[in-house]
C-alpha cells in the first residue's frame, strides 16, 4: 500500500500550508459583499435624511438669551493647563541682591549726613541722591535703588526720609547719600 499524504493544518504565516474550504471562503466573501451593500444603503439614507429639515429657519430660544459672540469664541480658545507657569519661571530666574552690612564708620557718616538734612533750612534745599536697599516683595533679597530729589522731612519716629515727590525711604536701608551740600565732608 502506498503511503498516504498527510494533510496539515497550521497557523497562517507559519510556513505550513493550510487547508481551506472553497465553500467556506465563498460564503465569507458573499457575507462581506452583503455587509458592504448594507453600509452603502445606510450611508445614502443618512446623507439624504435631512432634506426635510435642511431649509428650516434657525431656532432661537425664547427662554435662554443668546450668548455674546465674544463669549462664544472664548469657548474655543486653547486651554492652558499650566497657567502661571511661565510667570513662575521668570520669577525664579529674576536675580536679587542680599543687603550689605555697613560698618560703624559708614553708619556714623550716614548719621552725620542725615543730621545735616534734618537741620538744613528749607529755603536752601538742594537735590540729593540717596541709595537704599528695597526688599523684594516676592522672594529673599532685594535691590539697591538710587533716587534723586529734595528732602521734605527726616522723621525720627517713622525712621524714614520723605522726599517732596512723596517717596518714602527707610533710614535703616540707606547705604549712601550724595549731594552738593555734603561737598565739605570727606567721603
Amino acid at each position: 500500500m502506498p503511503p498516504q499524504k498527510r494533510q496539515t493544518f497550521g497557523i497562517k504565516g507559519s510556513g505550513r500550508r493550510t487547508k481551506k474550504s472553497s465553500v467556506g471562503q465563498k460564503g465569507r466573501d458573499a457575507a462581506r459583499r452583503q455587509k458592504g451593500e448594507e453600509l452603502a444603503v445606510e450611508k445614502n439614507k443618512k446623507s439624504f435624511g435631512y432634506k426635510d429639515i435642511i431649509d428650516l429657519p434657525h431656532h432661537v430660544s425664547t427662554s435662554h438669551p443668546q450668548m455674546v459672540r465674544k463669549n462664544r469664541a472664548a469657548q474655543f480658545l486653547p486651554f492652558a493647563a499650566l497657567s502661571g507657569y511661565e510667570d513662575a519661571i521668570k520669577e525664579t530666574g529674576r536675580l536679587t541682591e542680599e543687603e550689605r552690612d555697613l560698618d560703624e564708620g559708614v553708619r556714623g557718616y550716614l548719621n552725620l549726613k542725615l543730621e545735616m538734612l534734618r537741620e538744613w533750612p528749607e529755603e536752601r534745599q538742594e537735590e540729593v541722591r540717596i541709595t537704599y536697599f528695597r526688599p523684594d516683595g516676592k522672594k529673599r533679597g532685594g535691590a539697591y535703588v538710587t533716587v534723586a530729589g529734595y528732602v521734605k522731612k527726616v522723621d525720627d519716629f517713622e525712621r524714614a526720609v520723605f522726599l517732596t515727590d512723596g517717596t518714602r525711604i527707610p533710614v535703616d536701608g540707606i547705604s549712601r547719600i550724595e549731594g552738593e551740600m555734603f561737598s565739605g565732608l570727606e567721603d
